[in-house]
């Protein structure tokens, strides 16, 4: 029974049986006071970074592609490395690594504080684990307003 009406309901959303189906668009329910807006995703360079000093020789990318993401700043968590967590305008978790000094400090960062993340995916070799990790990499975090 119930996979004749999954089926019957197949046949209406692809208009195999003509019936009139008005769809509404969705909404998003904001969690703080501001009036939501679409997430503020774009990509920022393609121009490498300059590599990091270590003791060993680094090959820098060719083309090395920085995003960035607007939101509020939820609340940073420590394990074996520091991570960050951003809710975006669309009420989206975003949750990122942050292995070396962003340009702030993370720390002092305050619950929903406004604040635009640059960041970039790596592979990058992990001490903890002992394996290589695909993960979003904190570049520069800015604090808006």
């Amino acid at each position: 029974m119930a996979i004749a009406a999954i089926v019957i309901w197949i046949l209406i959303l692809t208009g195999c049986i003509n019936r009139n189906v008005v769809f509404e668009n969705p909404t998003f329910t904001a969690i703080s006071t501001q009036s939501p807006v679409p997430a503020q995703t774009a990509v920022v360079s393609k121009e490498p970074l300059e590599p990091a000093p270590t003791e060993v020789e680094q090959t820098p990318n060719e083309e090395e592609i920085l995003m960035v993401t607007e939101g509020v700043f939820s609340y940073i968590e420590w394990g074996d490395y520091l991570h960050l967590y951003l809710i975006d305008f669309v009420n989206t978790v975003h949750s990122f690594f942050v292995l070396k000094y962003p340009g702030y400090d993370v720390e002092s960062l305050e619950e929903g504080r406004k604040i635009k993340v640059y960041w970039r995916n790596v592979d990058v070799f992990l001490e903890a684990p002992q394996e290589t990790i695909n993960l979003n990499e904190v570049v520069k975090i800015e604090v808006m307003e």
